[in-house]
């Protein structure tokens, strides 16, 4: 299940992003402004829908493959796995014209950008794009594990339960998506010329994904040590620094990404003057979003009560995260849609060429004339202007 995990998560969100795109046009939310995509190839939901099909189909035939392998006479049930990721990727980044391959490129570039965040001028759509991917560690994570299996103990059956074991590189990996946004928030700050704080209060936000993976490794790694988890002091930072970067982070959403409670009375109480969805849409979001992010806890409760498997809680916990994304992403474009709140918006700058001082005294003369430079042609002696003057 391992194995299968991680493309399924990838699945459930490509039908979430078939929902957010048809959701914003139907709202009138201008993403192809707003990620600056070229029009004639932006995609359409039901392309994205077609994408989450295929995709879907394709993990469910693998899937059956794997369980029924003998009745299709495949000995080595782990090559059906592998076939579904080498097929997922090859349709990614192959360069056919299928599939939409100019939207296919765009993506591929805009994850390079967001890998490489601090050596280019970060946009909104980087900036979305590195927010996707902290709601896909989970799926990061078990992608990595399926590596390290086929690399490592693809037909010695015998070491098939030890390569899913938690190693050095699992929390270096879980980090990875926050280090991107931390990187993004700095190279921000160093590229504003207002140098505001907001891009370091930002990048703060992000460096308490660092403590929780922290935390949390060292108190899996010292369990055995004390007589029961709330012994072990690691288990308080764990907790601690849970609870620090929930309240961070759903306060950074509600206000500054969704640009929520401006107004503190009357009838659009918590929310603010302009809005594009129903009112109650907003008040959902509000409760939604603090609900997802303390879903920490009850997975810590369930676990602790031995409940339910860490892999099957680890499941649902990741199927939620994407969940709170694919909302999150209707009221975050909608607050970028309305007032640029990121001073993200792609902007088209109209650059005038200089004058000489020589054309500048033969502008002002001209424009001294009783009759403006409606008679510049009947002078012999002036000498036109260029038209990129105008």
């Amino acid at each position: 299940m391992r194995l299968f995990r991680g493309p399924f998560t990838w699945v459930i969100f490509n039908f979430y992003m078939a929902a957010n795109v048809a959701g914003w046009q139907q709202a009138g939310v201008n993403h192809i402004l707003i990620f600056e995509i070229d029009p004639r190839s932006h995609l359409q939901p039901a392309t994205f829908l077609e994408i989450a099909c295929t995709f879907g189909i394709l993990w469910a035939l693998s899937m059956l493959g794997f369980l029924y392998n003998d009745l299709i006479g495949v000995s080595d049930p782990y090559v059906f796995p592998l076939g579904l990721i080498l097929i997922m990727v090859g349709l990614l980044v192959v360069p056919l014209p299928i599939m939409n391959w100019p939207a296919r490129w765009w993506t591929i570039k805009l994850v390079g950008r967001v890998i490489t965040a601090p050596l280019h001028y970060v946009g909104f759509a980087d900036f979305w794009m590195g927010d996707q991917m902290n709601s896909l560690v989970s799926c990061i994570v078990d992608h990595y594990y399926t590596v390290r299996f086929y690399a490592i103990s693809w037909l010695r059956y015998d070491r098939v339960n030890n390569c899913f074991e938690p190693d050095v590189m699992v929390p270096i990996t879980m980090c990875l998506p926050g280090w991107f946004r931390f990187a993004q928030c700095l190279r921000r700050f160093r590229d504003s010329g207002s140098k505001s704080m907001s891009y370091l209060i930002n990048a703060g936000k992000y460096s308490t994904t660092f403590l929780v993976v922290l935390f949390s490794t060292l108190r899996s790694n010292s369990e055995g040590g004390y007589a029961n988890t709330f012994s072990n002091p690691y288990t308080w930072l764990f907790l601690s620094s849970c609870v620090v970067a929930t309240v961070y982070c759903y306060l950074w959403d509600v206000i500054r990404d969704f640009g929520l409670f401006r107004i503190m009375r009357g009838e659009r109480i918590f929310l603010r003057k302009q809005l594009v969805y129903p009112q109650a849409f907003y008040y959902f979001v509000i409760v939604e979003n603090l609900v997802l992010r303390l879903f920490w806890a009850v997975e810590f409760t369930i676990l602790y009560h031995n409940l339910m498997t860490p892999y099957n809680m680890r499941t649902i916990s990741s199927i939620l995260e994407i969940t709170r994304r694919f909302i999150w992403n209707y009221v975050r474009l909608e607050n970028e849609h309305l007032f640029n709140c990121g001073n993200f918006r792609a902007t088209r700058d109209i650059h005038l060429a200089a004058l000489n001082p020589r054309q500048e005294r033969m502008l002002e003369s001209m424009m001294d004339e009783s009759d403006g430079v409606s008679n510049r042609r009947k002078s012999k002696e002036r000498i036109r202007l260029g038209k990129e003057y105008f």
